[in-house]
């Protein structure tokens, strides 16, 4: 579907429906949320919490052991105010929960109360692949790039036993390990709500189109024509990514996670 597709007529969104997308970065988020927000019955309030802490950080602050100053519900149900006539939808990552020192039972149980009916679960298969590229991220200090900017290789030395993403740092397995948890505890939340599953290497990395189509029939909406503005930032295999593959491919070797290496 492109910019210059015959648009169908929208039919009337119903009213509160509220719709919350968890994942862990880097599995084409940004591209997804942002033609989300292209549909004229969708309000996305993308990362909503991540950028609340960028803010903070840049003023100087740090998130200490009491975690974050503000309310997380609070937060977001002020973000939520005056979007009745709408979809609205943010997303969040289970670090946020974290630092904010709350219970993923807990914050799905919030997400109830405040009438959250949908929920989307934004897989990468490949975690492996989102580490490296978060590091990528943190190192070039770019996160993102535009779908007509040309992509640049960036090589760097995985720290297997101290791994700097998602503010946090520890060993490359545990990071493999809690994000397979954190997905499981997630599914077992969830699995008597309304819960669409979707993963970057199936319905964003080919064609972005794919999940924005499966969103908006989960939805009951009409897709609407909108345009992919932002592209892959790391398309390289790993092996060309990173200075000590033959060290990480050890460290995988014969653990679930081996696959990652080669896809």
């Amino acid at each position: 579907m492109n910019s210059g597709d015959t648009l169908t007529q929208p039919v009337e969104a119903p009213r509160n429906r509220y719709i919350a997308m968890f994942h862990i970065g880097r599995s084409g988020s940004r591209v997804l949320a942002d033609i989300l927000n292209q549909h004229p019955q969708v309000y996305w309030d993308g990362e909503t919490y991540e950028r609340l802490i960028q803010d903070w950080e840049k003023k100087g602050k740090t998130i200490g052991t009491h975690g974050l100053p503000v309310d997380l519900i609070e937060h977001l149900q002020q973000r939520m105010t005056g979007t009745e006539n709408t979809f609205f939808g943010f997303e969040v990552k289970f670090f946020h929960l974290r630092l904010a020192h709350i219970t993923l039972q807990h914050y799905v149980e919030h997400l109830y109360q405040l009438g959250f009916s949908h929920f989307i679960i934004l897989k990468r298969q490949n975690v492996l692949r989102k580490i490296v590229s978060s590091v990528i991220a943190h190192k070039n200090a770019q996160y993102h790039i535009s779908a007509n900017e040309k992509t640049k290789k960036t090589r760097i030395e995985l720290d297997i036993d101290n791994v700097q993403i998602d503010r946090d740092a520890k060993p490359l397995i545990a990071y493999l390990q809690d994000y397979e948890k954190s997905f499981r505890t997630l599914e077992t939340l969830l699995k008597d709500q309304q819960v669409l599953q979707l993963t970057y290497e199936d319905d964003i990395s080919a064609n972005p189109y794919v999940g924005y189509e499966k969103i908006c029939h989960f939805l009951q909406v009409t897709p609407q024509a909108v345009s992919i503005r932002y592209g892959k930032t790391n398309p390289f295999t790993l092996a060309e990514m990173l200075i000590n593959f033959r060290e990480v491919a050890h460290l995988l070797k014969g653990t679930p996670f081996e696959w990652m290496l080669y896809e």
